[in-house]
């Protein structure tokens, strides 16, 4: 129940402390809880974020059921999946494609009538795509071309079906993201979940090959998972979802890195604060729009801030049962890691310091 969720995110936070002071194996956490989700939890998203389908965490099928908050039917499995999608991280996730909307308004607001290129890497479901239709009804007069890449052919082929309705404007890459050479460059460069799983190493080789086919006046925006995520706990410990979460701090030094302006660089976040964007501009003209200056680039940065950052006004919330609306962003602001069920119970025992886990099936399901 909502009620229970601020005490079983602080046993969680408990049992995470204790894993980082080296009190409790990591791995005997991970060990206990596929038991638990195999016995208990099979159908839910649990299971599913556990399961790894098709080999590593956060698959397009997850990512799907994210953002679409697929929820089990049967009632003794419907409060975990309530609970799954009541948190900070699902619900950054599903922001994105409000900001990814946003941020197609801001490139088309004021240009001419030369079609938007768009470049989406990392593509998955392409859900943020596919409910493009949705902008696109809004503003019938700019056109917008979309080229999606992913690495998963699976992906790919439902990505194609969910965006049939308008294929003419959706091309689809089943490329390697780190070997894709684009023959042409493109106004707005989007990747919102795949910079949160590469090494820095690599964020920085990807983010300059972006870089380069970004056409001036355009930009690069790259979505990563911030250091405040009060769902990582729940992710690294009982789904074994493990990210690369970094600072804005840390974004802008990857970025000049990369080869980008000081002045080039912004670092934008959704509702949730958890999933932070990392914005970098190539300097110039191009679509009539003339160079951009820093005077109107802060201008963009207030216009996107008013119209995105309405905490409770936006994102898909809308379409979120009651009972997940109950436990609010402002209530996980304030107790998530300070709060949640009595789902776990750390105790610390013998003379060597072992740990056991033990309580968990006071909040199982109850079949009968």
């Amino acid at each position: 129940m909502p009620s229970d969720y601020a005490h079983f995110n602080r046993t969680l936070r408990h049992l995470g402390d204790a894993v980082r002071a080296k009190v409790i194996a990591r791995d005997d956490v991970l060990a206990y809880a596929q038991d638990v989700t195999n016995r208990y939890l099979e159908g839910t998203m649990q299971a599913r974020a556990l399961g790894k389908k098709y080999g590593y965490s956060g698959d397009f099928e997850i990512i799907e059921a994210i953002y679409t908050v697929q929820i089990a039917q049967e009632p003794h499995l419907r409060r975990w999946d309530l609970y799954f999608h009541s948190q900070a991280a699902p619900n950054a996730v599903r922001n994105r494609k409000a900001y990814f909307h946003q941020l197609l308004h801001s490139h088309s607001a004021g240009q001419t009538k030369a079609p938007l290129s768009v470049l989406n890497l990392a593509s998955g479901p392409a859900r943020d795509v596919r409910d493009v239709r949705e902008w696109v009804l809004d503003n019938p007069d700019r056109e917008v071309f979309f080229d999606c890449v992913d690495a998963e052919i699976h992906a790919i082929e439902r990505a194609r079906k969910l965006c049939a309705p308008f294929a003419k404007r959706v091309e689809f890459y089943h490329r390697n993201v780190l070997r894709f050479l684009p023959a042409k460059g493109y106004e707005l460069v989007w990747s919102a979940g795949l910079f949160d799983y590469l090494t820095d190493r690599t964020f920085v080789y990807l983010l300059k090959a972006l870089m380069a086919v970004t056409k001036r006046g355009g930009e690069v925006v790259v979505g990563n998972f911030s250091e405040h995520n009060p769902s990582r706990d729940y992710m690294e410990l009982l789904g074994d979802w493990v990210l690369q979460h970094r600072t804005q701090d840390h974004l802008r030094e990857l970025a000049l890195e990369a080869g980008a302006a000081a002045d080039s660089i912004e670092v934008m976040w959704e509702p949730e604060g958890v999933n932070l964007f990392l914005h970098s501009r190539r300097e110039g003209g191009g679509r009539g729009r003339g160079a951009r200056t820093s005077e109107s680039a802060a201008l963009r940065k207030q216009q996107r801030l008013r119209a995105f950052l309405q905490p409770r006004s936006l994102s898909a919330r809308s379409c979120l049962p009651p009972v997940v609306l109950a436990c609010s962003s402002f209530t996980r602001a304030t107790c998530c890691g300070l709060g949640g069920p009595r789902a776990w119970r750390l105790l610390a025992g013998g003379a060597q310091g072992k740990a056991q886990l033990c309580e968990l099936a006071i909040f199982l399901p109850q079949t009968s």
